[in-house]
């Protein structure tokens, strides 16, 4: 596809397949592989918890790859569990593919899936919403995605005792698979729920525990 200034538009496929191949995890390109807690963390540059300020459509020109549109979010971090953020500074990325024009915000399948945004699969955010978010380091076009796409952004919600939960984009679909407590959570021997919570297959998890997992397997990483 090409355009009157004579830049051809990339399509966001491509874009998205490019971005993955520029990353030392992905061994295969073209295929999506699925990423449980200890992938998800250990693939990230920068893991967050915090509130998406704001939204906004915007395009670069590559001589090589032609013009890349793209979806620049703000955040409010809330807390930064890995990577480097100056204190008080914003989280800003920018992720393949662009809000689809008149939509106010991604919707939630039943299974978490977001929907909003002209691209394979590819998570979007709404203002106001908090999220945890696992993120790729920026590719060559300063470009960036969740691990795994809708696999690494977790949505927050209540649940119906008022306690903070978290669901990725596949309904936290294989999120443990693979994983035991006294393998890489031996700190969380006596931790409530964990246990429970490394068995359960699909849905919503409390979000203290994700974030202890996630602690644990960073600092398991550590005395490597």
């Amino acid at each position: 596809m090409s355009t009157r200034s004579g830049f051809r538009l990339l399509p966001p496929a491509l874009v998205f397949l490019s971005l993955i191949s520029l990353t030392a995890d992905e061994a295969e390109p073209s295929v999506l592989l699925h990423r449980n807690l200890r992938d998800l963390t250990q693939a990230a540059r920068t893991i967050f918890l915090g509130t998406c300020t704001s939204a906004g459509n915007g395009s670069i020109r590559s001589k090589d790859a032609g013009i890349i549109r793209y979806t620049e979010y703000s955040f409010e971090v809330d807390e930064l569990i890995k990577g480097e953020l100056s204190p008080g500074a914003p989280l800003v990325f920018r992720q393949p593919g662009t809000v689809r024009a008149g939509s106010t915000g991604p919707a939630l399948s039943p299974l978490g899936l977001v929907t909003a945004t002209q691209f394979m699969d590819s998570p979007s955010y709404m203002v106001g919403q908090k999220y945890l978010i696992f993120l790729h380091a920026e590719n060559t076009w300063g470009l960036t995605a969740p691990v795994g796409l809708l696999q690494g952004a977790f949505r927050l919600l209540p649940d119906e005792n008022g306690e903070t939960t978290a669901i990725n984009g596949i309904g936290n679909l294989g999120l443990f698979e693979d994983m035991k407590i006294g393998v890489e959570f031996s700190s969380m021997q006596s931790a409530p729920n964990a246990r429970k919570m490394l068995r359960q297959g699909r849905g919503p998890v409390e979000l203290t525990t994700l974030l202890s997992f996630t602690r644990s397997l960073l600092a398991a990483a550590k005395t490597r």
